[in-house]
C-alpha cells in the first residue's frame, strides 16, 4: 500500500513513459487505485486471520488440548497482535516508505494476479463504499477546505481570536491538503 501510494508525480511520469512490464504494471494498477487498495486490504485481513489461525493450532497443539487455560489463550493473542503489526505493519510500512519504487516494481504482477482473484470479494465492497459516499455527500456532509476556510474567517474575525490563534486554526483546516 505505502509503496504504490508514496510514489511521487515525478516517478510516475517516468513509469507512465517506460516500456518495462513492472512500469505497465504498476500504471495498471494505479488506473484504479480503489480496486488496488481493496485488494490489499482484504489480502492483508486473510493474512492476518491466518496467522492467529495457524497460532492458535499451534497452541493447542503445545499444550496438548482443545482447551487451553486463558494464560496461554492471552500469552498468543498478545504475541500474535504484537508479530502482526510488528512484522507485518510497522517494518513493511517503514521499508517500503524507503524504497516504494523497487517494492511497487516488485509487487505490480503480483498484485495484478490477487486483483483477479479478490474480484468477487473486492467488487460489492467497492460498490458499497461508493453508495456509503453517495448518501453522506447527498445529505449535505461534504465540505470543501474553502468553505471551512471561509467559515473560519467569519468566526475568527473579532477582537477575542489572537493572530496567532487564527494562525493554528488556518493551519488544521490546511493540514489535509
Amino acid at each position: 500500500e505505502v509503496a504504490f501510494f508514496s510514489l511521487k508525480t515525478s516517478d510516475l511520469d517516468v513509469i507512465r513513459q517506460s516500456e518495462n512490464q513492472d512500469d505497465r504494471n504498476i500504471v495498471s494498477l494505479l488506473k484504479n487505485p480503489r480496486l488496488l487498495l481493496a485488494t490489499i486490504l482484504i489480502m492483508n485481513n486473510f493474512v492476518n486471520v491466518g496467522a492467529v489461525t495457524v497460532s492458535t493450532f499451534l497452541m493447542w497443539d503445545m499444550a496438548g488440548t482443545r482447551n487451553p487455560a486463558q494464560t496461554i489463550v492471552g500469552i498468543v493473542t498478545f504475541s500474535a497482535t504484537f508479530a502482526i503489526t510488528f512484522f507485518g505493519e510497522i517494518i513493511p510500512k517503514v521499508y517500503a516508505t524507503q524504497r516504494n519504487m523497487v517494492i511497487a516494481k516488485l509487487m505490480g504482477g503480483v498484485w495484478l494476479v490477487l486483483e483477479r482473484i479478490c474480484m468477487p470479494i473486492s467488487w460489492p465492497l467497492m460498490k458499497l463504499s461508493n453508495l456509503v459516499e453517495r448518501r453522506i455527500e447527498r445529505k449535505g456532509y461534504s465540505t470543501t477546505v474553502e468553505e471551512l476556510n471561509q467559515a473560519l474567517e467569519l468566526t475568527t474575525d473579532n477582537d477575542q481570536t489572537s493572530d496567532e490563534e487564527r494562525e493554528i486554526l488556518k493551519g488544521i483546516v490546511n493540514f489535509g491538503t
